[in-house]
């Protein structure tokens, strides 16, 4: 009979691996959540009108204790500004005051989470989405990439076409590359 023991504490390892790493966590809430599916997520606020897109805004924290991994889905019903969601439902930026957050969350220098949307048609046929990110200084190309394909990870189902929809402050290096 085979022993388990060596399976379990590869296992335990590994928590314990993930958990020092990554020690800090966001106190759970009902007003976020790691993944979206589409079409019809709860999260996604509708558009103005039958004819325009929908969309669901996400923050991904960039501290050491925190897994920069995982994205932070806000109902964008509840909460349909980056600021009142971060400021209200994430530890780190809890009281923060709006110069305060945007300083950390919209330059280079010193940020501290990234903000963006993924964009839904507002027809519930049509198989695909957008995502942007918000910095009012440019991304380089590679960062894009790296974190357009974290989102694509944790929206369901799969079968979905995923574009790049840059804002304006991303317009210029997303044209040049």
């Amino acid at each position: 009979m085979e022993s388990k023991t060596p399976l379990i504490g590869f296992l335990v390892i590994i928590i314990c691996f993930f958990t020092w790493t990554y020690g800090a966590t966001i106190t759970p809430s009902p007003y976020w959540k790691n993944q979206i599916t589409l079409p019809g997520d709860p999260f996604i606020s509708p558009g103005a009108s039958d004819a325009d897109p929908g969309w669901v805004k996400f923050t991904t924290l960039i501290l050491p204790d925190y897994d920069p991994n995982l994205i932070y889905y806000q109902d964008s019903i509840a909460y349909p500004f980056h600021y009142h969601f971060a400021t209200e439902r994430l530890d780190p930026f809890l009281g923060m005051s709006v110069p305060e957050f945007f300083q950390i969350a919209l330059y280079e220098t010193g940020q501290q989470a990234s903000m963006g949307a993924v964009i839904t048609p507002y027809n519930p046929a049509v198989l695909e989405y957008g995502i942007q990110f918000v910095r009012l200084d440019p991304y380089p190309k590679e960062q894009i990439v790296d974190m357009f394909n974290l989102v694509k990870t944790t929206i369901t189902p799969p079968g979905y076409s995923a574009y790049y929809f840059p804002t304006y402050e991303q317009y210029a290096e997303a044209d040049a590359n």
